[in-house]
C-alpha cells in the first residue's frame, strides 16, 4: 500500500478544503511522491478528513494528525500546496497553515498552487476581450 511507502519515501502533499451543504468541513489530502522502482511520480488520495473547523489551526491540526495517525514520518513531508482561494488561512505570512507546517517542518517547501494561479491569470486576462467572442466561441462548441 501507498502508506507504507510515504513512511520511506519523501512526499508532497497538496490540500483543498470545501464546506458542504451539512455545513461541514472537508479537507481532501492528496500525496505526490516518485517511486524510484516504478520510475515514475506517483499521485493519491491520501484520504479526505472532516474538519472541526476551516480555520488556520483547524485545518493544520487535520494535516498533521492525519500524518501522526498514519504513522507517517512528518520530516518525510518536504511539500505543501494549497489553492490561493483563502490566502489569509493557507499562505498568511505571519498565521497560516503554510507558516504553522513550516514552523514544526523546517525544511518544507511551500508552494501556492500553480493550476489555480494559471486559472485566476486567465480569468483575469478574459475580461480584455470583447463579450462577443465567448458568444462566438460558444455557438462553436456546439
Amino acid at each position: 500500500m501507498f502508506v507504507e511507502k510515504l513512511r520511506t519515501t519523501f512526499f508532497s502533499i497538496v490540500i483543498d478544503e470545501t464546506t458542504d451543504v451539512t455545513v461541514e468541513s472537508q479537507l481532501a489530502v492528496m500525496v505526490h511522491y516518485w517511486d524510484s522502482a516504478e520510475f515514475k511520480l506517483m499521485v493519491y488520495v491520501l484520504d479526505f478528513v472532516m474538519c472541526k473547523e476551516a480555520t488556520t489551526d483547524g485545518l493544520s491540526v487535520s494535516v498533521l494528525g492525519l500524518l501522526d495517525n498514519l504513522h507517517i514520518p512528518s520530516d518525510n513531508f518536504i511539500g505543501f500546496s494549497a489553492d490561493t482561494c483563502n490566502v489569509i488561512v493557507m499562505f498568511e505570512v505571519n498565521h497560516s497553515v503554510s507558516t504553522i507546517l513550516k514552523e514544526r517542518i523546517s525544511a518544507i517547501v511551500v508552494v501556492k498552487c500553480s493550476c489555480h494561479s494559471c486559472h485566476l491569470v486567465a480569468n483575469y486576462a478574459s475580461k480584455a476581450l470583447p463579450d462577443q467572442l465567448e458568444t462566438t466561441l460558444l455557438y462553436i462548441n456546439l
